[in-house]
């Protein structure tokens, strides 16, 4: 089968478009033929080392939709046939072993491109807005890269719990998306003082949570960006690695709580993971949400796609088509 494999961490460079052997599905898992992969931040991580790898080639993606091929012995709710969604390493391929735990049905008035969507982005966004800090009505809410792939599900959904959206931007293109997911304020980094900008809004209250997912660059902004009690959740690395925090830097700002989670330890079970996807799947369906596909790329031009999402050129979200 073909697949995006890397040989070695590094740029684009690295990304070899292969063949290798079609996988099996264990017990426990789905074969799913893919039809959609989604291009991730985490993926490009994977491919230049700030994320290890267990070994050599390594098949990169994150999730994906397709149709199931194959289940395993011990598969109870899923058949041959079933059109999922899923999330689970190295969707950069035709063929994906899936652990039942992590695969969905697609729901009927759901499509493929919008159910790959929904995965790793707008599951974080859920789970961010929802568990990690729950949007108050009426929360200042800042989000970074709101008019990026997780930025625009996070701007919806902050916004359908009653919150104000204040949203950072890097151009006047992303602006008008910005408004258009919900963000009650846009802010232009390039151009204008983020934190200054936050107090003027705010009249000086600044936010109750800052979405960062953006990392080095946004670290001291998100931090002072927030007002007494404040929630720092700092969810990427966009522009590299956030840098060491000395927790009397929360202290000294007003008792900042800190965190840096994680999809996968808020969706540890089956039941988990089809009970929030579910609930995403129905607020697309009703409006609440809207899924924004920037562009479609085919497999082999996945350099293409990487260089899309590094350049912060994404209106939404990327999509390889299987």
């Amino acid at each position: 089968m073909n697949a995006i494999a890397i040989d070695e961490n590094g740029g684009v460079e690295v990304l070899n478009y292969t063949s290798v052997p079609k996988p099996t599905a264990s017990s426990d898992q789905v074969l799913v033929k893919t039809t959609y992969s989604t291009v991730n931040f985490i993926d490009c991580y994977f491919r230049s080392g700030l994320y290890k790898v267990d070994q050599f080639p390594y098949i990169l993606g994150s999730d994906g939709s397709g149709v199931i091929e194959q289940v395993g012995d011990g598969v109870k709710d899923l058949k041959v046939g079933d059109s999922v969604a899923f999330f689970g390493r190295g969707s950069y391929a035709e063929y994906v072993p899936v652990s039942e735990k992590s695969a969905v049905k697609i729901p009927e008035g759901i499509s493929m491109e919008t159910a790959a969507a929904c995965m790793v982005n707008g599951l974080t966004g859920y789970y961010l807005t929802h568990e990690t800090y729950k949007v108050q009505k009426g929360d200042y809410v800042l989000v970074h890269a709101a008019a990026g792939g997780t930025g625009q599900y996070i701007v919806q959904l902050a916004k359908h719990l009653g919150g104000v959206v204040i949203g950072t931007v890097g151009s006047d293109e992303k602006i008008q998306i910005a408004k258009e997911m919900g963000c009650d304020h846009v802010i232009n980094y390039k151009t204008q003082d983020v934190v200054q900008q936050v107090q003027e809004i705010t009249n000086g209250q600044k936010c109750r949570v800052s979405y960062d997912g953006i990392g080095k660059t946004t670290f001291e902004t998100s931090l002072n960006s927030l007002g007494p009690r404040g929630w720092f959740v700092s969810f990427g690395n966009a522009s590299g690695a956030a840098p060491l925090l000395n927790p009397l830097d929360l202290t000294s700002r007003g008792s900042l709580i800190f965190t840096r989670p994680s999809l996968a330890h808020h969706v540890p079970d089956r039941a988990t993971f089809v009970d929030m996807s579910n609930k995403l799947f129905s607020l697309v369906k009703q409006g609440v949400v809207k899924v924004n596909i920037h562009k479609t790329f085919d497999l082999k031009d996945t350099k293409e796609a990487h260089l899309e999402i590094q350049g912060a050129k994404t209106l939404g979200k990327i999509l390889l088509k299987v």
